[in-house]
């Protein structure tokens, strides 16, 4: 293989990260796991018209609410529509730290219908956890209740309907989820996740707001969860086939329509479902039985172990911006012995350039030169490329902490030295125009990283042989790397960047130790 070819491969390998990083952060196109079934253009008007009446009446409608009250939750119901006006987390507070989060209010953030009509319910008994209401729709008799979990921020749902002409009972389910966190960056789009079974295999598909068109998910869906960055409502149906629809509405809000079914032979049929509104955070999801509703992968599962042991070290540090400074630092030992024999194979090339220069010189042809060079770069063991390896190995650990973090709802609002939030960019000043890429901010701590990585790069080119005959430590050890490195972290949550950052300056520790001790 041509020298010209290794080169090439380093740069593929820099590419696909870049790669990945833009198609991570940018608004991804409408997810195709799933198949879709659209329904002929008179049919979709007919759907789009109903649903979009249907939120407009919980749009417009004022009424009186009752409050239930668990440890995790408070809900307003309506007790005319029947509707969860809103939902407080009592646990989570607003950015400005003075008040709970708290969802809904202008759309409800979840309702019962009957068939295609919305019903008018009147409240029959409440108490601290539940409330039950009761309704007449069709010659139906209808009997709703809410219940709340005493150990998770659930909700179970009970309807009951009796008088059914059919074999099978209907309801539906409207779900709405409008931006309640002031947290704004690429990764606070509002979404819907369903995940479904197709042919015996879980499929997970993402799609955002706002929706442009009707779509109809076809029976299976065992999930739905509508989100932003860190909160979600999820629901799943405990008894029934559940099927979704995603309705157009305005952006910033995403609506979704669950038609659950279940057999009544007896002319009676119960619904029940289960809903969660919470962190959408892996670990808080899986404790209230909801974990697979967000895909994860390899990766996201090695992330997630790796979050463990960084809440374990902030638990003993109690502040998680030392937490991530010993963590990096953790595997940033752990892969010292890659590291170092990155740094012994760039000094092998620098004690063989003085012959690699005379092979230049001796060969005019440069493919028989650069032959002539990876032989004696074979003859002692030595690749050109080498000490690309820790950054490689790194690389994996990284994106693995990316998307692991990117929901971690413990380190939303945390602060260090600077840093108000290390979930954010940590944002010094606002620039007096918007830069493409950088956006309207001044980011100190991706620019120190930068410089880190540069004088980082600066000393490995003290003993790497940088010329023709070797081209990839060339293109590394100039400031190529850093400002492609700088750019790319310039948005990233500052926790994520001082993570890269540590890992730089001990790199840069362990180079002069190696350094020290070869001498």
């Amino acid at each position: 293989m041509t020298m010209e070819k290794r080169v090439l491969i380093a740069a593929i390998i820099c590419s696909i990260f870049l790669s990945w990083y833009m198609q991570f952060l940018r608004v991804p196109p409408q997810s195709s796991n799933q198949a879709i079934v659209r329904p002929s253009s008179s049919a979709s008007a007919d759907s789009t018209a109903t649903s979009s009446t249907s939120v407009s009446k919980y749009l417009m409608n004022t009424e009186q609410v009752t409050t239930i009250e668990s440890y995790d939750l408070v809900l307003e119901i309506g007790d005319g529509s029947g509707a969860i006006r809103s939902v407080t987390l009592k646990k989570f507070p607003d950015t400005s730290k003075r008040h709970s989060m708290k969802f809904g209010g202008k759309l409800p953030v979840l309702a019962i219908q009957d068939a295609d009509q919305s019903i008018q319910w009147t409240k029959r008994s409440s108490d601290e956890r539940t409330v039950t209401l009761e309704a007449t729709n069709r010659g139906k008799k209808l009997e709703l209740s809410y219940t709340l979990s005493a150990e998770a921020p659930l909700v179970d749902i009970l309807v009951t309907q009796q008088g059914i002409e059919s074999t099978e009972g209907e309801i539906r389910i409207l779900n709405t989820w409008s931006h309640g966190d002031s947290f704004r960056d690429r990764q606070a789009q509002i979404e819907a996740m369903i995940k479904s079974m197709d042919g015996g295999k879980i499929r997970h598909s993402r799609y955002l707001a706002p929706q442009r068109e009707p779509r109809h998910v076809p029976r299976g869906t065992s999930i739905l969860s509508l989100s932003e960055r860190y909160f979600c409502l999820s629901i799943k149906p405990e008894i029934g086939d559940m099927r979704t629809s995603l309705i157009p509405f305005e952006p910033g809000t995403i609506v979704a329509e669950s038609t659950i079914s279940q057999q009544a032979p007896q002319h009676i049929a119960e619904h029940r479902a289960t809903i969660y509104v919470g962190p959408r955070d892996y670990f808080y999801m899986n404790k209230a039985g909801f974990g697979g509703a967000f895909p994860i992968g390899v990766l996201g599962q090695i992330g997630l172990m790796l979050l463990v042991s960084l809440s374990w070290i902030a638990k003993v540090t109690r502040n998680y911006g030392v937490a991530i400074i010993l963590f990096s630092g953790l595997i940033t030992c752990v892969m010292a012995p890659f590291t170092i024999m990155g740094f012994r194979s760039m000094r092998k090339l620098q004690e063989l350039k003085p012959k690699a220069d005379r092979i230049m010189q001796q060969y005019k042809d440069k493919a028989k030169a650069n032959q002539e060079i990876f032989a004696l770069y074979r003859e002692h063991r030595v690749n050109p490329l080498s000490g690309c390896l820790p950054l490689l190995l790194q690389m994996p650990i990284f994106i693995a902490m990316f998307q692991a973090i990117s929901h971690f709802i413990e380190l939303r609002g945390k602060s260090f030295l600077w840093i108000s939030d290390l979930s954010m960019p940590d944002r010094v000043a606002k620039l007096p125009i918007s830069m493409p890429v950088l956006g309207d901010y001044l980011n100190l701590l991706p620019l120190i990283m930068a410089a880190a990585m540069y004088f980082q790069t600066k000393m490995s080119q003290q003993n790497t042989a940088a010329t023709e005959s070797n081209p990839a430590a060339k293109m590394m050890s100039g400031p190529i790397m850093p400002i492609m490195f700088g750019v790319m972290f310039y948005q990233f949550p500052s926790g994520l960047v001082l993570y890269w950052l540590t890992n730089s300056v001990i790199s840069i520790i362990l180079y002069r130790t190696s350094s020290a001790s070869a001498v």
